[in-house]
């Protein structure tokens, strides 16, 4: 019996390898080594930014011999996503990659973890009780990014450094320090600024932080140390899932 990997675009945006593995059903049964298939994807193919391309693949198989009867088939098809990025950098330059598209993007905080149970709780809370957060807004708050396990549900979007991130930046600070257009009584309350930090939900590196026209967002006083850690776990998350600029959307998940 024969597996080999192939797409369900023709070869101009993506193939698989070759004519696959083949073995006997003796073999099969019996081979305890781990194999691999490649999936390859034509970037020259992709107009869009940063070279993104959408694959559907699957295994193919299909043999005979002895008392077996074997129908060529095909699994069911999973999706990729691919890119040449090249703003993906961790000790060296990652500048083309895939990532498993069926797995809904989201980064991961816990309560229990020491190192970000402020941040953790503070998102927490305005995921789930937006209108009692800082600052203090006349309408209700609306607050996105809150992991489901659903992509219908409103996500955040990573934007480079720039005008969004610095519009966001002006508008935290402005919660924080009490500043226009918010004051002593919307603005944050005074905070410890020696051992703490203003921890801002969504991220201010998302299209949806403070500076949104159409979303509302959270300030509240954390640890610094925390508030490091969180910042930290951020960057990592965005390389080690390779969320794009303005291209991804995801979400995020606090747990216990």
């Amino acid at each position: 019996m024969y597996v080999l990997s192939d797409c369900t675009q023709d070869a101009t945006f993506c193939y698989g390898t070759g004519s696959g593995i083949e073995h006997t059903w003796d073999e099969w049964d019996y081979h305890d080594e781990w194999l691999h298939w490649d999936i390859y994807s034509n970037e020259t193919a992709s107009t869009a930014a940063d070279k993104v391309l959408y694959h559907q693949w699957h295994f193919r198989f299909g043999g005979s011999g002895g008392d077996y009867v074997y129908t060529t088939g095909t699994t069911e098809n999973h999706t990729i996503r691919c890119d040449s990025a090249n703003y993906f950098t961790f000790f060296q330059d990652y500048p083309k990659a895939c990532v498993n598209y069926d797995v809904i993007p989201h980064l991961q905080y816990s309560v229990g973890d020491s190192r970000v149970t402020s941040v953790a709780q503070h998102i927490r809370f305005a995921q789930n009780d937006p209108t009692r957060t800082y600052p203090i807004e006349i309408e209700p708050k609306d607050i996105p990014g809150k992991y489901t396990g659903s992509r219908d549900e409103r996500g955040l979007h990573r934007v480079p450094a720039g005008p969004i991130t610095s519009t966001n930046r002006y508008y935290k600070d402005a919660a924080c320090n009490r500043t226009t257009p918010y004051n002593d009584q919307t603005g944050l309350p005074a905070y410890d600024t020696a051992t703490r930090d203003c921890d801002e939900y969504p991220f201010q590196s998302t299209d949806e932080g403070a500076g949104s026209p159409v979303w509302d967002f959270s300030v509240r006083a954390v640890p610094r140390t925390e508030n490091q850690a969180a910042g930290g776990l951020l960057i990592w998350y965005y390389f080690s899932d390779r969320i794009l600029y303005n291209t991804d959307e995801f979400w995020v998940d606090i747990t216990d």
